[in-house]
């Protein structure tokens, strides 16, 4: 029991690229804390993963990974972003769960010829699912504005933001929305929370989204950019995270680098999903990463990477 409580925290520490049981127990405590049911259903979905890991032959890579109880993660915050509560929610987000480690072991089944990971890619597949079939099951869509009315930063439509504060705000509510939650108080939390385990990975989460949130401000000039600029940025810390994280001890250049190109792949994918009638999720950040795995083959590597 007490083997298998330290393996569950240490592969949700993962989410954030730790290895940690005590960042994942500070990481799930802090997300209750501020939004039990949107957790809750994450960590539901994270125990059924992890159930299944334990009950089945896993390869080695996606237990080392924590990639089932991960996908379940994301998966069950997503859900729980998008819809709102209802037996029929209930019973789709159980359906789900049990759904997206087959859907994990199958991904990487595929992804494996080409050296790749997984990642979060398969909670992604299982949510547009549901996404699509949402007038079937009568689902009714989550209003985000619901999640703000409880935070300390929450500001009505008719408060006049200037520019610094507007970029600040958007920068913490980014840091918020990498797990589907636009609240900047959680943002500035979970940026406390990796400081303290990791003040280095903290710089490169901060740093990374500033650089993107910025780009978008000046970008939003010339193109049609919705006045929320978080909802382009979230990816942009994720993957400064995650390259900061790896033993493979990438440039700085490099990695801002790869934050930048995370806002361009949003940009993109922001406008091909929209004619799908499909949400982002967490598909730049794939993308980016998958970028980065390929930069490392020989004669296609980056110059910068040390």
């Amino acid at each position: 029991m007490k083997q298998n409580f330290t393996t569950f925290f240490e592969e949700m520490s993962q989410v954030l690229f730790f290895r940690n049981i005590y960042f994942g127990i500070a990481f799930l405590t802090l997300s209750i804390i501020f939004s039990p049911h949107l957790f809750g259903c994450g960590l539901f979905a994270a125990l059924i993963g992890y159930w299944y890991e334990k009950i089945n032959r896993t390869p080695k890579i996606l237990k080392d990974g924590g990639l089932l109880s991960i996908n379940g993660f994301f998966f069950g915050i997503a859900m729980a972003s998008l819809f709102k509560e209802s037996t029929q929610f209930y019973l789709c987000l159980a359906i789900g769960a049990f759904a997206v480690p087959l859907a994990t072991k199958a991904a990487f089944e595929i992804l494996q010829h080409w050296k790749l990971s997984p990642y979060i890619i398969s909670y992604i597949f299982v949510v547009w699912v549901f996404f699509l079939s949402a007038k079937a099951f009568s689902f009714e869509f989550q209003n985000h504005t619901e999640f703000l009315k409880n935070s300390i930063f929450f500001l009505d439509d008719s408060y006049q933001l200037n520019t610094v504060f507007r970029i600040i705000l958007s920068i913490f509510t980014s840091m918020g929305l990498l797990f589907f939650l636009p609240d900047p108080a959680y943002g500035f939390g979970l940026l406390i929370l990796i400081s303290l385990f990791s003040p280095r990975m903290g710089i490169f989460f901060l740093l990374g989204t500033a650089l993107a949130t910025l780009a978008v401000f000046f970008l939003s000039v010339n193109l049609p950019i919705n006045s929320d600029l978080s909802q382009y940025c979230y990816s942009a810390g994720l993957v400064g995270l995650g390259l900061a994280s790896w033993p493979e001890k990438f440039n700085y250049k490099t990695i801002f680098l790869f934050c930048l190109l995370s806002l361009f792949l949003t940009l993109a994918a922001d406008q091909m999903l929209k004619n799908l009638n499909l949400p982002m999720l967490s598909i730049p950040y794939v993308m980016t990463i998958w970028v980065a795995l390929l930069s490392r083959v020989p004669r296609l590597n980056v110059s910068w990477a040390q």
